[in-house]
């Protein structure tokens, strides 16, 4: 009998992928950020950051919610399908949003000219032009990466894809620097010959993926879904992802370069790209994205809610290890970080980068909740819960009106995910009995303020080298120290995480 495709032995041998991959990528796509900002002038940077930022937006409108469609019926073909069925679903999600992607592009190049002017971008066309191209490929190959291949449990594919387009776009880079012709335009096509290499090696894989199992004959008692029944789920969270967009980051960045200039964007840009990269990288979002095909394969399988609450809490909690600390370092020497990461461009603005890091507490825990949600069949709930983004926008307009700057913002987000989980975990909780451990939660913010207050007198240090580093340590040993006290992890979890690691070595 074969084993299971979601068996643990397959997800340890994904993990290992997918962890190793993503390290790589981390400090691949931190290299990418840190060279941009001192590369490009800092109108060039700021109109980069607001293509990107239109860029992330176009993908979000343009999903039609086919993300969500793949993570929860890909595991659910694999296990019960047939080869041809596999490949058949598998291929019309890549037809689906590619036609998407494309009708999209169209829509935005016959608009572009308007939409440069009112934002005083005129002058950039070629560069906006040019950028449909990379938001054409880079669509693609996302949807492959990170849907399909992802939801396969094929991390080392999608990893080397990425890992891929990393290198060859820092290699072009390094090119254009040693030929001085550094400029946004030659940026960009760096950036679409990556996108499209790593897009090309992301097809390739899935393709030989499903050619392995072409001959793989399905279970006879299984029902394939009907196409209205995935599109249906597909909607409702596609629905919930555009009003929740509403107050997302992309948004905000356009609205900052048309109210407050190229410069303030640029700002805002390199924030938000330190903001991402620390989300990205933060155990919740690794593990769901690692463990998510797992999750709902064994819940459509008949799995048990109160488990799925466990997991989901487990991974809550591992994030806010990791963030909290963080926080409490921003907060100590925010300022002197983000002098020394942008090459001095962006000083003074240590409390914005502190602000930006207490946004990732409600956003750490969003992705694990939708999770929950949809795997229970809830997705309703999510658009519920996104509701609350239509209040988001006036917000953020009312705060630019009273001169509040960039933190307009940073506080609109932060309401805005703060909203979300709200309503989100109050239907649950009426819904499917979802209980978050709120008392585990507390322990950890508890360990993160002691964390803080030790850490505060180093601000009275001179030497920058000194000040970081030394509140760098204080801060992680005072968070250990209290959160070993106060045991904010059960003893069942602190079991389930040794076992991973196969050392008694978690003891929190």
């Amino acid at each position: 009998m074969n084993p299971s495709p979601y068996s643990g032995e397959a997800l340890k041998r994904s993990a290992l992928h997918f962890l190793t991959g993503k390290a790589i990528s981390a400090f691949l796509t931190l290299l990418i950020v840190l060279w941009l900002v001192r590369l490009l002038p800092v109108a060039e940077y700021g109109v980069y950051v607001t293509l990107v930022a239109g860029m992330e937006l176009t993908f979000g409108i343009a999903s039609l919610g086919l993300f969500w469609m793949a993570a929860r019926y890909i595991p659910e073909y694999r296990l019960h399908a047939s080869g041809v069925g596999l490949s058949r679903m598998a291929t019309r999600l890549i037809v689906w949003h590619g036609a998407s992607l494309l009708c999209f592009a169209l829509v935005l190049h016959f608009s572009m000219g308007p939409l440069l002017a009112s934002n005083d971008l005129a002058s950039y066309r070629d560069a906006a032009d040019l950028y449909l191209l990379v938001l054409l490929v880079e669509g693609l190959g996302r949807q492959i990466r990170e849907s399909i291949l992802g939801g396969l449990l094929q991390q080392s594919s999608a990893q080397l894809s990425q890992i891929v387009k990393n290198i060859a776009f820092i290699v072009m880079l390094a090119l254009l620097t040693m030929s001085n012709s550094i400029t946004l335009i030659n940026v960009i096509k760096a950036e679409l010959v990556a996108s499209i290499l790593a897009a090309a090696i992301a097809l390739a894989s899935l393709a030989q993926h499903l050619l392995a199992h072409r001959e793989a004959v399905g279970d006879s008692d299984w029902q394939e879904p009907k196409t209205m029944e995935m599109w249906h789920t597909a909607i409702k969270m596609y629905l919930s992802e555009m009003l929740t967009m509403l107050y997302s980051p992309q948004i905000f960045v356009i609205l900052i370069q048309r109210h407050l200039g190229l410069e303030s964007a640029a700002l805002f840009g390199f924030l938000r790209n330190l903001h991402e990269q620390i989300a990205r990288y933060l155990p919740a979002t690794l593990l769901m994205s690692l463990v998510r095909p797992k999750l709902v394969a064994s819940y459509v399988s008949g799995g048990d809610m109160k488990e799925l609450a466990r997991n989901a809490n487990l991974a809550g909690k591992l994030s806010l290890f990791v963030l909290l600390p963080l926080v409490a370092f921003a907060g100590v020497v925010g300022q002197e970080a983000i002098g020394l990461i942008s090459g001095a461009r962006f000083n003074q603005t240590g409390m914005l980068f502190f602000g930006f890091m207490l946004v990732l507490i409600p956003f750490s825990q969003r992705q694990i909740l939708e999770t929950v949600a949809i795997a229970a069949g809830q997705s309703s709930l999510c658009t519920r819960a996104a509701l609350s983004g239509l209040l988001i926008l006036p917000l953020i307009y009312v705060l630019l009106l009273e001169n509040m700057g960039i933190w307009a913002a940073i506080i609109s987000l932060g309401v805005g995910h703060l909203a979300f989980n709200g309503v989100l975990l109050i239907g649950m909780s009426s819904k499917v009995g979802y209980q978050a451990d709120f008392a585990g939660f507390r322990k950890l913010v508890v360990s993160a303020l002691a964390a803080y207050l030790v850490a505060l007198p180093l601000m009275a240090i001179n030497l920058v080298i000194v000040k970081l580093v030394g509140a760098g340590l204080l801060v992680a040993v005072v968070f250990l120290i209290v959160a070993y006290i106060t045991k904010p992890f059960a003893e069942d979890e602190r079991t389930k995480i040794n076992r991973l690691i196969n050392r008694r070595l978690f003891v929190w």
